[in-house]
């Protein structure tokens, strides 16, 4: 496909699809999405073009919009179709470079403007080799091979070590990457490997019991290169180290980050020890036990630490009302050995009030974001909520 920026031809026709609309037109300069590859960006009278998909023959153009009128003006972004170009050209070099040293085949591929990747038919590859592979890409990126597609004939077809067999019952398009390869592909390349730059592999995964590499070339590359370099500078003034000293930089605030942690847990615990200490004091003496109740100001991590002391106590049950800026909390709560189920005390409690929630027969939790006084739920508290 040649690189035509502006197009102008007719509409042939329109249809919903959702809230969208696909367009089929007498003609298009629009990449057509397929075999990983990424469709071209760009407009249709103005209109960002969502997707270019081909379904049985036809191209369609999807639009948010409902164009009217029987004229198409399309402009596709070339700088976009560029970083397709060589994020495809640098994924046959790459899948090149693993069949040739050790043999491994690609069986899955995705671009994107964000880094490529390969899925292989290994369930894992040595860093080692991805090294060597990354440098013999490189060295052919040097070397400066030449790129070019065409469509054999079919005695040429059968003189060819193809990288993988094509239909045998369509026309082929062969890219053929000079000195490298032969391969069936109906994708965008670019003529020369240089415009690569360079080829990067980045990090792998295991995915569905394969190998996934990811990889980065060209524009994309560069990209990523200043956005990274300027996360990292700002990292590294932060933490006052150099660059290279970032990730033990790192590596050391989170191991103070989980010795913090552990004291705060500890000093939560002692403060729910106290503080469920003093409640128990403090509680009334009623038919069902002792009844506990208070107006709290603090964390949820020592609400949770505090109803697990009390409910630690013999024959208890209670009311927490906690509030947090402009939120409140109610937790209900009664011991093991208490005969108080605390759904129906919860639902006594909250009755003609915005509060939502529930639990189980030993503990309750709602919460409201309502301007109430915690005497409401106090003083039904008080009350014989058994009567």
């Amino acid at each position: 496909m040649e690189d035509q920026e502006f197009l102008t031809t007719a509409i042939l026709a329109r249809q919903p699809l959702g809230k969208e609309y696909v367009y089929v037109l007498a003609d298009t300069n629009f990449y057509v999405e397929g075999g990983g590859q990424l469709a071209d960006r760009g407009t249709l009278n103005g209109y960002p073009v969502k997707r270019v998909y081909e379904e049985e023959g036809q191209i369609y153009h999807q639009v948010a919009k409902k164009i009217e009128g029987s004229e198409a003006s399309l402009w596709v972004d070339l700088n976009h179709r560029y970083i397709s170009r060589q994020g495809h050209t640098a994924q046959h070099l790459l899948s090149a470079a693993l069949r040739k040293l050790y043999g491994i085949e690609t069986i899955s591929h995705h671009y994107d403007l964000n880094g490529s990747s390969i899925d292989l038919n290994v369930p894992l590859i040595d860093e080692k080799m991805l090294q060597e592979a990354e440098d013999w890409c490189n060295a052919r990126i040097s070397e400066d091979h030449v790129v070019r597609s065409f469509y054999p004939d079919a005695k040429t077809l059968s003189q060819l070590t193809l990288a993988h067999q094509p239909p045998a019952d369509k026309p082929v398009r062969i890219v053929e990457i000079e000195g490298v390869e032969w391969n069936p592909c109906k994708g965008m390349h670019v003529s020369h490997l240089s415009e690569l730059g360079m080829l990067v592999v980045c990090s792998t995964e295991k995915v569905r019991g394969h190998v996934r590499v990811h990889y980065m070339s060209g524009k994309v590359l560069r990209h990523q290169f200043h956005a990274g370099f300027k996360t990292l500078h700002r990292a590294s003034l932060q933490l006052s180290k150099p660059p290279l000293e970032v990730a033990d930089g790192i590596e050391s605030l989170l191991e103070s980050k989980l010795v913090l942690e552990r004291e705060l847990r500890q000093q939560e615990k002692t403060q729910a020890v106290q503080l469920g200490k003093w409640l128990w004091e403090q509680a009334q003496m009623r038919e069902n036990g002792r009844c506990i109740s208070a107006v709290l100001e603090i964390r949820s991590s020592v609400c949770h630490a505090l109803v697990a002391e009390l409910s630690g106590y013999t024959n208890c049950y209670g009311l927490l009302v906690i509030q947090n800026e402009a939120k409140t909390q109610l937790v209900v709560f009664s011991s093991e050995d208490s005969a108080v189920d605390c759904r129906e005390l919860f639902k006594y409690i909250v009755a003609d009030t915005p509060v939502r929630g529930g639990g189980q027969i030993h503990l309750c939790q709602g919460g409201t974001n309502a301007a109430l006084s915690p005497e409401i739920w106090l003083n039904r508290l008080k009350t014989d909520c058994n009567a």
